[in-house]
């Protein structure tokens, strides 16, 4: 018999071919476990430093009790297939969580709107300056993050302050052009910094956890990324938390199906069972989502911070989020925009059934945010088939929707629009079935 990195066998599992272009959790541990987070943490880590890619064997329950956390710097490349493997969250904790860094420091500012010529020779551009000595910006094109003590715009709790992403349009020493206008306002303890453009790709993950004490833990986190990326299948059972919790991150490509059942909604007991939630992101893209008896399929939110701080990654509403097809049955809210998220946008929303739980809840669509659009939403049988409020908001706000398709037993309310008398709640529905 020929001998060749294939036919070689690892105890651990796989072949030595397999070793060269992946790793495995296994090569970290040997014998019976009840812990896993120790192997995962050292594979993911091995799996950072070279390059290589890891992968979960399919056929194995991995346990988790001890969180692990990851930070990637700029160079780094992860890329995960967790190979619909189950990983079961052992405690009242967050299993896996995903820290992206910055480049250089962070950098007082000074902000002002302007004409500026981005380099065509012929016309200026109305654009925002940032005036930021000692920043790490050194050229066009650069993704950088601002955010100030500045409270946000239609906050309804305290401590949630703006912060958005930009793009570098041109850089002049001190000086930082972005390629437009930035949304917010800012005026008061700004500050700017430069995330790494670390890569994460994480792949095909069954996650479960079953266990009634664990509350208001996310199962997985990504916080701060430039384009992070899922793929495959996701799937989350029993919870009572949220699963996927995107935070402040650009343009996170979340290209795989988000399926779950049974994130239970008890906010009295802190359980809060969101599949997916967007927090302070900017520009997020999910494909497809799907949602079994939760209390929302995908939900915006604010995180609460200290002024002064310099958590670049939790500052800022959810800007421009957009979801290409939800679809729900028995949700307390399909989908719930928080405020203050602003422009949300749908495409297909499909809604079965969903109920009010807790004195909350109940619609196929919460619009809370401002300058919502959906584009075909068909609801079948909920409690509410569309709510639109803007009792909490500070600012004037538009929803605008497409196709709606509202079959309704008795007993239920197609549509409910509510607000108050210091601000307009305008909504615009092209064609109702």
């Amino acid at each position: 018999m020929e001998i060749n990195a294939s036919n070689v066998h690892l105890t651990q599992g796989g072949n030595v071919q397999d070793a060269i272009y992946y790793i495995t959790p296994e090569q970290f541990y040997n014998g019976p476990i009840d812990d896993y987070a120790a192997p995962i943490k050292m594979a993911i880590e091995k799996a950072k430093a070279s390059k290589l890619s890891l992968k979960f064997d399919p056929t194995k329950d991995y346990i988790i009790r001890t969180p692990i956390s990851i930070e990637l710097e700029e160079g780094d490349v992860v890329n995960i297939d967790f190979n619909g493997a189950k990983l079961t969250q052992g405690n009242n904790i967050v299993p896996l969580v995903f820290k992206n860094s910055i480049v250089g420091s962070v950098s007082s500012a000074v902000v002002e709107n302007v004409f500026y010529n981005l380099g065509n020779g012929t016309a200026n551009t109305y654009v925002t300056k940032i005036h930021a000595p000692g920043h790490s910006f050194s050229q066009p094109g650069h993704i950088g993050k601002i955010w100030s003590d500045d409270v946000v715009a239609d906050s309804d709790a305290k401590g949630q302050f703006i912060g958005e992403f930009f793009t570098v349009g041109a850089v002049d020493g001190d000086d930082i052009y972005c390629t437009g206008a930035l949304v917010e306002s800012y005026m008061t303890g700004v500050r700017v910094c430069k995330p790494s453009t670390a890569s994460l790709t994480l792949s095909n993950l069954y996650a479960y956890s079953g266990i009634d004490d664990i509350k208001n833990r996310a199962f997985i986190t990504l916080q701060g990324f430039i384009k992070p990326t899922l793929k495959g299948a996701f799937f989350a059972q029993e919870m009572n938390a949220t699963f996927l919790s995107v935070t402040g991150c650009f343009m996170a490509d979340i290209q795989a199906t988000i399926q779950g059942i049974l994130l239970k909604n008890e906010p009295t007991q802190g359980a809060y069972g969101y599949l997916v939630n967007d927090s302070s992101s900017h520009l997020s893209r999910y494909s497809s989502i799907m949602s079994i008896y939760s209390r929302h399929g995908f939900t915006t939110t604010t995180p609460t911070s200290k002024e002064g701080d310099d958590l670049w990654y939790v500052k800022g509403r959810s800007l421009f989020p957009y979801v290409a097809e939800i679809t729900g049955q028995g949700n307390a809210n399909l989908a719930d925009t928080h405020s203050p998220s602003f422009m949300p946008h749908f495409g297909i929303v499909r809604a079965l059934q969903d109920f009010r739980g807790n004195d909350t809840g109940g619609a196929g669509l919460q619009f809370r945010a401002n300058s919502a659009r959906v584009d075909s939403v068909e609801i079948i049988n909920s409690k509410i088939g569309i709510t639109v409020s803007g009792s909490a908001k500070t600012s004037d706000s538009n929803v605008s929707i497409g196709t709606v398709r509202i079959k309704a037993s008795q007993g239920s309310l197609p549509l409910s629009i509510s607000g108050k008398s210091s601000t307009k709640t305008r909504v615009t529905i092209d064609d109702v079935y």
